[in-house]
């Protein structure tokens, strides 16, 4: 008796599981290798985080001083890596506001995700300062700050946060113009999405911006 012989349910099971196969491979397909702009020699890339520690990259928007606002969250490893990310729709609230809250967001995220080592990037100098400095500001934010705080000191982790450079931050980004076109609710996604495909290759393989592009 031939052992390896297979039925035809069996052969159309491997043909469907093999589609499927190639199906997701076709959506991570290699993209054009992205390089950085003629003329360009000193640029801003995305910084990786040291060996064994995640990068949490965090953005915001807002239309005008109280208009519909986004963040977007992005957890990666060491090699940019995708580990978690997220995006939400924030209604209507400054820009400030906007991002403190996803700071926050993406520190409970980390933490959930088990993260010992982190190294947080925000494009928001004024958030920054909030966040390393004694805070004396605005009421609405100081709940915000001081549960960010909370999490920054907590003892189960290292943390250390810093300003990074809107063109290092363009994966949070695109995270975040999701979040502004969506609706009220927090898009979690443990996969890589398709809008942030472009930048997350550029991450990885080091290409440098030009201060004030635009992608």
């Amino acid at each position: 008796r031939d052992s390896t012989k297979i039925t035809v349910e069996q052969v159309h099971g491997l043909m469907s599981e093999s589609q499927q196969i190639t199906h997701a491979l076709d959506k991570e397909a290699p993209l054009p290798r992205p390089t950085t702009p003629e003329g360009v020699s000193h640029g801003i890339k995305w910084d990786p985080p040291p060996r064994g520690w995640r990068a949490l990259n965090t953005d915001r928007a807002a239309k005008g001083s109280l208009g519909p606002a986004g963040a977007g969250v992005v957890l990666r490893d060491d090699k940019g890596g995708w580990i978690i990310g997220f995006f939400e729709n924030l209604g209507h609230c400054t820009a400030i506001k906007a991002e403190i809250r996803a700071v926050l967001r993406g520190l409970n995220l980390a933490k959930a995700q088990g993260t010992m080592q982190l190294w947080v990037q925000v494009d928001s100098k004024a958030v920054v300062s909030m966040l390393t400095k004694h805070f004396k500001g605005h009421p609405e934010y100081g709940l915000l700050i001081q549960q960010c705080k909370t999490l920054l000191n907590w003892g189960g982790w290292k943390v250390k946060i810093s300003h990074c450079f809107r063109e290092a931050n363009q994966v949070a980004d695109k995270l975040t113009n999701m979040g502004v076109a969506g609706n009220l609710e927090v898009n979690t996604h443990c996969t890589p999405t398709m809008e942030t495909r472009e930048a997350r290759y550029a991450d990885i393989l080091g290409v440098l911006w030009p201060r004030g592009f635009n992608r």
